[in-house]
């Protein structure tokens, strides 16, 4: 009987993955040719790069810190040595409705959060001074509580007027001049196929968002800008950048702490010799010698960046495009509002990537409907968009009394409410107090 072979089949092998090692690092020795400088050695020389990440900082700092990153970053442009990506500037302009809706969204949900005490119904008390305080003192309460709610209102008033021009665009419009923003007309053919490449042999950067949608090519078209500066200045380059996946940086302790050797070998060849670099915005603006308050903050947001990262999902109710602030790891979960609907659904990162489903994961009924129900604290109506399947939920503000109130489908199809903190009276299908009327 003839012995089976246990050799491994290698006919399937292309010449690209054996000598992947010779092709990434054409020239061995050149590793070993010069000591590599410090990142504040090469500052004064050196052009700088803004990731889309690093862009997005300011919108949880404070003004000053955002005026002293403008004035930090301002010499380098004068400088003719600050760069923006054409990429990062498309992802800014995409991302950045969705840090206005998330500002707009706190406050909301602090003015929610709000609950004066009702009045006091003791009559046996009426002729006690101090119950007479604690009506007085549950009158106040009432009085600051509605002022409150009507400074956050003109607070978002005041937010929705400046129609996309925010501080952080305002200093960003005078920051980046036309010089600053460098995009090339890639061959698309070109970049697509080295995005095949790159994923196919897990040659960074950008193989690890292969699971988006557009394959993550946007790190893709980022590098080649990178490169396509090292080809015409040739000049060291400082990447600034919140990304720590291993596809751009290695990695120790859950930290990203020098860049890929191919990166920097591939800079290297493409710029004839010189050294490319990746840095925290924190740790740019320590080197141009900001403030140690901005300093602090902008530490503060990067550390909750790197917790989280923002992903586009499809609302499950309505299939509206809804940004989520996710985990990293597989098995990080959310539960966002669609802006849209109004309903709450689960995000989840898996290892295909991250998807959604709505609440109570039964079978759904596609859209939602427009619903008239009571306000359950001062009884005016209210329209609602409520989903349609049972245990769907909203979450309106009565344009009455300005107070947030709990909606709720129930079982027979009926649309109930109650208020904010009250435990529904009984399960969803036995409460029904709205008609289930869809538009």
């Amino acid at each position: 009987m003839a012995k089976t072979s246990d050799k491994p089949d290698l006919s399937g092998l292309t010449e690209e993955a054996v000598f992947l090692a010779e092709t990434l690092l054409p020239d061995a020795g050149a590793g070993f040719a010069d000591q590599r400088l410090s990142v504040a050695d090469v500052l004064a020389k050196a052009d700088v790069v803004l990731d889309t990440n690093v862009l997005l900082l300011p919108y949880r700092a404070g003004t000053s810190s955002l005026h002293q990153i403008e004035a930090a970053l301002t010499p380098l442009r004068d400088d003719g040595r600050l760069f923006v990506p054409g990429r990062v500037a498309r992802e800014f302009m995409r991302l950045r409705p969705a840090k206005l809706a998330e500002l707009l969204q706190a406050l909301s949900d602090q003015s929610s959060r709000i609950v004066a005490p009702e009045d006091p119904a003791y009559p046996l008390l009426k002729d006690l001074p101090e119950y007479r305080a604690l009506v007085d003192a549950v009158a106040s309460l009432g009085d600051a509580r509605a002022a409150f709610i009507k400074a956050v209102r003109s607070l978002r008033d005041t937010i929705l007027s400046w129609e996309g021009n925010d501080p952080v665009s305002v200093a960003y419009s005078r920051l980046f001049t036309p010089a600053c923003i460098r995009d090339p007309m890639f061959d698309k053919s070109e970049v697509l196929k080295d995005l095949r490449r790159r994923v196919e042999h897990e040659i960074p950067p950008g193989y690890k968002d292969a699971a988006k949608s557009d394959g993550g090519v946007g790190d893709l078209l980022i590098w080649w800008t990178i490169l396509e500066l090292a080809r015409e200045r040739k000049r060291p380059l400082i990447f600034v950048t919140g990304e720590e996946k291993s596809d751009w940086q290695h990695r120790s302790g859950g930290r990203g702490f020098l860049p890929r050797f191919e990166l920097v070998d591939e800079y290297r060849r493409a710029s004839d010799g010189a050294a490319f670099y990746i840095i925290q915005m924190s740790e740019l603006l320590e080197l141009l010698q900001v403030e140690d308050s901005a300093v602090e903050e902008i530490k503060q947001e990067e550390q909750r960046s790197r917790e989280t990262t923002l992903e586009l999902v499809a609302c499950p109710n309505c299939e509206s495009a809804v940004e989520v602030e996710l985990g990293h790891s597989i098995g990080s979960s959310a539960m966002p509002k669609c802006a849209a609907c109004g309903a709450r659904f689960h995000a989840h990162r898996s290892g295909e990537g991250v998807f959604a489903r709505a609440r109570g994961g039964a079978p759904r009924v596609d859209g939602v409907a427009d619903v008239k129900v009571d306000c359950p604290y001062c009884a005016a109506g209210v329209s609602v968009l409520i989903g349609r399947n049972f245990m769907d939920s909203a979450l309106p503000t009565c344009t009455s009394c300005g107070e947030r109130f709990h909606a709720h489908r129930a079982r027979d199809a009926s649309v109930f409410t109650r208020r904010r903190g009250d435990r529904p009276p009984g399960t969803p299908d036995q409460v029904p107090s709205a008609s289930a009327d869809a538009d």
